[in-house]
């Protein structure tokens, strides 16, 4: 930083005082130069002594001729000047090299003063001899408080002993010391600082002063801290993220490994929480989180660790639990604070229900892997049961696992094979005549091994691996070829629903398929009907819309099913092109003792039927129901009373007899 040649307490005075620069240089290039002067000086000497020796002789030779004075004297005069010229040029080199120092010391010393680092200086004990310009800025300390003192007094208290101890020992034993300090500037405030500590010597080798050079990280920390929060935890909640949890159960899991404690793993999934934000929208499904996370953390203790795992998917590791009924005790916690409703600003009392996944160390898993992998498959178990529920994990769930899988398998080679899979007709009437007008559409599997496979098992196995594309293809194609078959052999035939599932609507091209079937089978468009559900309709998404209203524009008619079994609204039955409302079985199982279930039947009957909607009723199976179901007016009736679902065959025989008589299972079954 400073001239070779200047010592470490004049680099020290110059940073504190810059005005004395050129005394201090002056006494330097003196230093510097002396040797040369010297010579000069001896020089000068020898010629003095060469021109005394000149006179001398000069006198001894008074007597001589008058050429050898004059040429003597003519010698001595040059000798002379040659001597003053040499002098003169050593002392204008000696200026200016004077000169320059003191501009490079000037350079040097407006260097540190406005360096963008920090600079401080101290001698060996410590004590602060200078500070640059950006030390003060940076530490709101002037240069009259902080000259004399420790730099203790920028201690924030955070940083820890060993930290300090060890930059001390490095220097004192002559080493560079880099490391971050947080450090507190004069109104309180902390900063982050990224110091390198060098120890000065002097010519004999010995440590006199410190030198310290800092940056301000104090922003970079706090990028830094920001990054770390986001990438460990959720945004909306501020609870521990997967990536966090995942991490600290690996660690509590070998902790209880070695310790042989048990240790107990619940995943948690809020059951339909999905229609909520399709039907509320999703800003009242994030505050249903945050105060689903509040309840959370009121249901377990300190010491577990609780996170959101995705969406509305969280776990909990009890650590230091006994037994699996501690983990029973939570778990019903859990439910019971769930189940209460919650209050959100600007709309009425919401409810939920959690459907709860247990696994419990030692038993159910040897690594964390394992456990997380069997409390996911209690907690499917537990949603495929009806949701708010736990349950624990056993080993029969792993054998369903493979089950599906195998399933899975064999349904695509069902498809392959044409054989396997078969469409079962159920009737619908006409609510008052028992008139046959229409029916609906069932897929069957029966396997050449297994026998029959109940729709419920395999269906949701479709939807779930996007089998349901080329089933739900296969299922209308079979459907309309019925229909043209029936058509062909003179028959009436009347309307058949097809379901369409919510995987189909991610078909590439679903209406042009739909298009080519019904051109390539030549039925009547207005004879199919095609079912879609509520929690379709509840999604709202423009594009399923326009593909509804290009089928109506196909003649193509539509069915809302299920009615009634999520979370209704009204107003999405005047924006969709709804033909037929179904109102879903729940509805009719006790309306004959149930007055509220009867009220809201009639009037959701006349609410359809102002629409201009087509009322059918499912799951009608007795005689009692269907009287209650008349006197409020329903369309059609669908159910057991009349007929179970049979096959293509037994349909046509349906279909030339036009009407069905009530019964527990019609006669042509």
């Amino acid at each position: 930083m400073f001239p070779d040649f200047m010592p470490f307490k004049e680099q020290a005075l110059l940073m504190t005082d810059p005005s004395a620069l050129a005394p201090m240089l002056g006494r330097e290039m003196t230093a510097m130069n002396t040797d040369r002067i010297t010579k000069l000086e001896q020089q000068l000497d020898e010629e003095r002594k060469a021109r005394v020796a000149v006179e001398k002789r000069l006198a001894s030779l008074a007597g001589g001729s008058c050429d050898e004075i004059r040429h003597d004297r003519d010698h001595l005069e040059i000798s002379r000047h040659e001597a003053l010229e040499r002098a003169d040029k050593q002392m204008r080199r000696v200026v200016e090299e004077r000169l320059r120092a003191e501009a490079r010391g000037q350079m040097l010393a407006q260097v540190v003063e406005q360096a963008a680092s920090s600079i401080m200086i101290t001698d060996r004990r410590g004590h602060i001899e200078y500070v640059n310009a950006n030390f003060l800025r940076v530490s709101g300390y002037r240069l009259e408080e902080v000259v004399g003192k420790n730099p203790s007094f920028l201690r924030s208290g955070t940083t820890s002993k060993e930290v300090y101890q060890e930059l001390w020992g490095t220097i004192m034993n002559g080493g560079e010391w880099r490391g971050e300090l947080q450090n507190r500037r004069k109104n309180g405030e902390y900063y982050w600082t990224a110091l390198t500590v060098t120890p000065i010597r002097d010519t004999g080798g010995s440590v006199t002063h410190f030198a310290g050079i800092g940056e301000d990280i104090t922003d970079r920390k706090r990028a830094e801290a920001q990054i770390e929060r986001l990438s460990h935890y959720d945004v909306l909640t501020a609870m521990p993220n997967r990536s966090f949890f995942q991490v600290h159960m690996f660690h509590l899991f070998a902790a209880a490994k070695r310790s042989k404690s048990p240790l107990m793993l619940l995943l948690l999934d809020i059951d339909q929480f999905k229609d909520i934000n399709d039907t509320m929208g999703s800003g009242v499904g994030d505050q249903l989180l945050v105060s689903i996370t509040q309840r959370l953390g009121l249901c377990t203790r300190e010491c577990d660790l609780v996170a959101r795992m995705g969406g509305d998917e969280f776990a909990a590791l009890l650590v230091g639990q006994e037994d699996a009924d501690d983990a029973v005790v939570v778990a019903e916690r859990i439910i019971h604070a769930m189940a209460r409703p919650f209050h959100l600003e600007d709309h009425g009392p919401v409810t939920l229900s959690v459907s709860i996944g247990i696994a419990v160390f030692p038993e159910d898993a040897v690594d964390p892997d394992q456990f997380m992998k069997n409390a996911g498959l209690a907690l499917h178990r537990s949603k495929r049961e009806g949701g708010a529920q736990y349950q624990f994990y056993t080993h029969e769930m792993e054998e369903e696992v493979l089950l599906r899988k195998v399933m899975e398998t064999d349904l695509r080679q069902a498809l392959d094979a044409g054989d396997q899979l078969f469409v079962y007709f159920q009737p619908q009437v006409e609510a008052g005549s028992g008139r046959l007008v229409g029916a609906e559409a069932l897929v069957r599997w029966i396997h050449p091994e297994r026998g029959f496979i109940s729709p419920a098992d395999f269906i949701p196995l479709a939807e779930r691996n996007n089998l349901i594309l080329p089933v739900g293809e296969w299922v209308l194609r079979t459907v309309c070829e019925h229909m043209r078959n029936w058509r062909e052999a003179g028959l009436q035939v009347t309307p058949v629903a097809v379901n369409l599932s919510a995987g189909q609507f991610r078909h590439d091209d679903l209406l042009g398929m739909i298009r080519d079937i019904i051109e390539e089978t030549g039925i009547d468009p207005t004879l199919l009907n095609l079912e879609i559900t509520e929690s379709l309709v509840m999604k709202d998404k423009q594009s399923h819309l326009n593909i509804l209203h290009r089928l109506r524009g196909m003649g193509v008619k539509l069915s809302l099913d299920d009615f009634g079994t999520g979370y209704s609204s009204l107003g999405y039955l005047t924006r969709f092109p709804i033909d037929k409302l179904k109102i879903d079985r729940a509805f009719v199982q006790n309306i004959c003792d149930d007055h509220a279930r009867a009220t809201i039947v009639r009037a959701v009957v006349r609410m359809g039927q102002a629409l201009g909607m087509t009322i059918n009723v499912e799951g009608v199976e007795t005689r009692q129901q269907l009287e209650v179901l008349q006197a409020h007016g329903v369309d059609e009736i669908q159910g057991f009373y009349f007929s179970k679902p049979v096959p293509a065959d037994q349909f046509e025989k349906m279909l030339k007899s036009g009407v069905l008589s009530g019964s527990a299972y019609c006669d042509a079954c």
